[in-house]
């Protein structure tokens, strides 16, 4: 795939005025910026993106090859010469003083391209921003090198207007398209016609926000990447000729490949697009993203991916086709090598870019021969829905991209990337790809974790060493898990099937072990008493709270496991103790995560009230904020909780509540001498869950307590309290 180097970069400005990323400079160090001197110089055709830094006498001199390039210069130089990562939590560094020097070094990232975010994140984290959390996002994009970031806010006017284009009412296309919460996979052909109706305001304010943000990431050199048409109708608009296709319960309509409406309607939405939103070149589009063709013969799907390719092509002659390769890995059964091959090898090599999009746990590139040979991005999935709970694969993070770099069939690797669902969990794993991002890979990952905990924390400390290397050995080193341990307290509780809850969709087992020999639990001891101590940075305030919830977790799912216990020895007593101390733990929970403002379900449903501009549209949004969060659709459906979270007024106020309805059950069925009824229990528990989602009030979130204070005051109950014996 040949590089596009006007997308790519932004032209260097004219002499004499000012770089964007001198303003990038001045929101990050804020007066201390006057003694940067910053120089973009536009790159040779071909050339990769480099950086030059120094640092003499109190004054830093940056050069670099485009906007990203000299905010990972400024990274560079906050993390090696003054210990400080720019995190999310720390955007904004307060440098040494005087600033340290540091010798002339020259940094070339070996890759072309570094790719950041998910169709689902602009529902599971960015859906509320507004310009000023989103323009701290873009600079923490460019100090981690991020060049090619994924962006579809604002694109609902786009499809609005092209569906009423081709005859479909107002009133029709809006139901359609859906509501914000659940836009993405609209976007991706997966729902249509769920959540509450986009609004005139909405439509308004999102284009307003989606201009400022592109402008900003064009003008620091990154390619934004656009949506583009996955081959999904109105089933009225579509017609007989199309075909179904379903997801998770939603009957979706994929256009004939061969129907000329697939290339006209294609066509003018990108057109619809380009108008709005000007263009990079780079399209994301996934016609079967977790659904499959419907039909298999190897003929008609590369035919499929024919009728994408051409109706692209038709729009855009320099037009990327970029695929996320998630289908390979999510539905393998249906993909197999010859499917793959016809599917891949219909597509010209120079229009396509794969992404690797689960690489970290369950690469997809060697089981289809590297993506038929194809150009791709080694990325990192990480989070599924937000979900509690650290977890991690530093090691295949650090190693594998530049393993597979040197392998003779590895030419194909264009780069690396972030494709998470969630933001705000794990930073230690985003700094790390940050370093591959720029120098391929990290040699020494135990070197690389104590110079973490040191530049995370601000302070060289033993205990604080030891914490993170716990940390590295318990939570990050890599397991066949696909994601954090199973949250009990995020379940949905069930009377029959043994009393084991319903997890979410594609969970792992909860963790058994919670006392006094669990190493998260010595971590959390090491933490806090270095905080307590000596002060905490705000990194290490979350990491605080992060820890205390895995051990918090984990401690609940102990206590649940006593409660099953009890009950089915037919203790009363055994049974009013265990769940007596579950209902505490998970109040513990509630209120350590009220510490962190992402971890506050008020920040969330103030958020989505701030989009509405009528109480009615408020309700709306609000609506639709709590549904994602949990039922996803309504109680009981496939997708029930699979953004479960551990959030303050979330815990206490949905789940906790379930929970308590459980042990009623469970009580009153030993007080009685019999077996709950398990489809009442469903229906009280369907009952709870409904009134909670018709909530629509909200306010502005509440201050946030220290969380060191809270976290100190947990562990000392924990200490002297037999709610939390073992800890």
């Amino acid at each position: 795939m040949s590089e596009d180097t006007d997308g790519q970069r932004a032209a260097a400005p004219e002499r004499g005025t000012r770089h964007p990323a001198h303003g990038l400079l001045g929101r990050v160090l804020g007066e201390r910026a006057h003694a940067f001197d910053l120089d973009v110089c536009a790159p040779a055709p071909e050339q990769a993106d480099m950086f030059e830094v120094a640092a003499t006498a109190g004054r830093v001199s940056i050069r670099a090859t485009s906007g990203v390039a000299a905010a990972s210069a400024l990274r560079h130089y906050l993390v090696h010469a003054c210990d400080r990562y720019p995190t999310w939590d720390d955007t904004e560094v307060a440098l040494p003083d005087p600033l340290p020097s540091l010798d002339r070094e020259t940094v070339t990232s070996p890759w072309s391209w570094r790719y950041y975010l998910n169709f689902c994140a602009f529902a599971y984290t960015t859906l509320y921003w507004d310009w000023a959390r989103w323009e701290r996002e873009i600079d923490w994009m460019a100090l981690h090198g991020v060049n090619l970031p994924l962006c579809i806010v604002g694109q609902e006017l786009v499809w609005l207007r092209t569906l009423r284009e081709f005859g479909v009412s107002d009133e029709r296309a809006r139901a359609f398209i859906g509501g914000p919460a659940f836009f993405p996979w609209m976007a991706m052909g997966c729902v249509h016609d769920h959540g509450t109706t986009v609004t005139d305001s909405w439509l308004a304010d999102r284009a307003d926000l989606a201009h400022r943000i592109l402008d900003r990431q064009r003008s620091l050199g990154m390619t934004p990447v656009l949506p583009g048409f996955p081959g999904y109708l109105p089933a009225e608009l579509a017609g007989a000729r199309a075909s179904r296709v379903d997801w998770m319960g939603f009957d979706n309509r994929a256009l004939d490949p061969a129907d000329p409406l697939f290339h006209s309607f294609g066509r003018a939405l990108l057109r619809e697009q380009e108008r709005e939103y000007g263009t990079g070149h780079y399209y994301a589009i996934d016609p079967f993203i977790e659904g499959v063709p419907p039909n298999g013969e190897t003929a008609a799907v590369a035919e499929s991916a024919r009728a994408v390719s051409r109706t692209l092509r038709e729009h855009d002659e320099r037009g990327v086709w970029v695929l996320q390769g998630w289908p390979f890995t999510y539905r393998s059964d249906f993909w197999s090598p010859d499917r793959v091959e016809a599917f891949l090898g219909a597509i010209p090599a120079e229009q396509l870019l794969v992404l690797d999009l689960w690489a970290e746990h369950s690469p997809a590139a060697e089981r289809t021969d590297y993506f038929a040979g194809r150009s791709w991005l080694w990325c990192m999935l990480h989070s599924l829905g937000g979900r509690p709970g650290m977890h991690g694969q530093m090691r295949a993070v650090a190693a594998e991209p530049g393993r597979i770099a040197a392998l003779p069939e590895g030419g194909g690797l264009r780069g690396v990337g972030a494709s998470t669902e969630c933001l705000n969990r794990d930073p230690v794993l985003y700094e790390l790809l940050a370093d591959v991002a720029w120098h391929g890979e990290v040699p020494s990952l135990e070197r690389w974790l104590r110079d973490y905990a040191r530049r995370r924390c601000g302070r060289d400390d033993e205990g604080l060493r030891e914490a993170w290397r716990i940390l590295g050995s318990e939570v990050y080193a890599g397991t066949e898990q696909s994601g954090p341990p199973v949250s009990v307290v995020a379940s949905r509780p069930r009377v029959d099937h043994g009393l084991e809850p319903w997890h979410p969709l594609n969970l792992t087992a909860p963790r058994a072990e919670a006392g006094a020999g669990d190493p998260l639990l010595r971590a959390w001891d090491l933490l806090l008493d270095s905080a307590s101590r000596s002060g905490a940075t705000a990194g290490m305030r979350r990491d605080l709270v992060d820890v205390g919830d895995m051990v918090l977790s984990g401690l609940a799912a102990q206590q649940y496991a006593e409660v099953v216990a009890a009950y089915q020895r037919r203790d009363p007593d055994g049974l009013d103790r265990a769940g007596s101390a579950f209902l505490e733990t998970m109040a513990d929970l509630d209120l350590l995560a009220s510490t962190i403002g992402d971890y506050r379900l008020d920040t969330w449903l103030a958020g989505a009230c701030a989009w509405g501009r009528t109480e009615s549209e408020r309700a709306a949004l609000v609506c639709d904020a709590r549904r994602l969060l949990t039922c996803w659709v309504e109680p009981g459906h496939v997708l029930q909780d699979y953004a479960g979270r551990h959030w303050s007024g979330l815990v206490s106020g949905y789940y906790l509540p379930r929970w308590r309805l459980w042990l009623r059950t469970l009580r009153s069925a030993l007080a009685r001498g019999g077996e709950p009824d398990a489809d009442r229990f469903d229906a009280e528990v369907t009952m709870l869950e409904e009134s909670w989602l018709q909530e629509t009030r909200c306010g502005p979130a509440e201050s946030a307590r220290d969380p060191v204070a809270v976290a100190a005051m947990i562990r000392a109950k924990c200490h002297s309290s037999a709610v939390h014996r073992g800890l």
